[in-house]
């Protein structure tokens, strides 16, 4: 296949992080990825945390926690739940 007859695929590319959409007020100091890609969890040392839908790359969901630095958090093997970790 010659140059002129390559196909460019260029993919599209959004954040999944937008600073400025309803996230943390501070530090995030914990992350976990689902094991179906379909979300990001994230907990800050603003005693919130937040479930990011990667498909629409905003915020779904937001829980205030009863601690106040989250420091670990992880998904269920089927991604239908969510645990955390602070203090």
């Amino acid at each position: 296949m010659g140059e002129d007859q390559a196909i460019e695929h260029q993919e599209e590319k959004r954040p999944i992080w937008d600073a400025n959409a309803n996230a943390h007020t501070s530090t995030v100091t914990a992350m976990a990825v689902s094991p179906d890609s379909k979300w990001v969890a994230s907990g800050s040392d603003d005693a919130t945390i937040i479930l990011w839908d990667v498909r629409q790359a905003a915020p779904a969901r937001t829980w205030a926690a009863r601690d106040d630095t989250i420091w670990s958090l992880a998904f269920s093997p089927d991604s239908t739940q969510l645990a955390s970790g602070g203090s």
